[in-house]
């Protein structure tokens, strides 16, 4: 079971930890964090846009496994008009951006 792995892992019993989310802030690495542990393409606080079709310019807000162990990126958008709306990509959606994020 999922729950089992993560508690093998030493995460803690908390919904949220259970579900494979990291709330944490960029730069800060609590033990627990499933991003603290594992090797991420990209990583909280990284500024990133989308591959392919529609840019989306943002930052890496979260990085979590699904269910089935695939890594996921939270990316919250920097357009004014959107800002603060998240999306979630695979590493392959996402390329590293160049760009000022405002």
């Amino acid at each position: 079971m999922r729950s089992a792995k993560l508690a093998q892992r030493g995460i803690a019993s908390d919904a949220f930890q259970l579900a494979g989310i990291s709330w944490r802030k960029p730069g800060v690495s609590p033990a627990g964090c499933l991003n603290g542990g594992l090797l991420s393409e990209f990583k909280l606080g990284d500024k990133v846009e989308k591959a392919k079709g529609y840019k989306w310019p943002g930052v890496v807000v979260a990085v979590f496994e699904t269910l089935s162990g695939k890594k996921r990126y939270v990316v919250e958008c920097a357009v004014p008009e959107v800002a603060g709306a998240l999306h979630i990509y695979s590493a392959k959606d996402l390329k590293a951006y160049i760009g000022p994020i405002r």
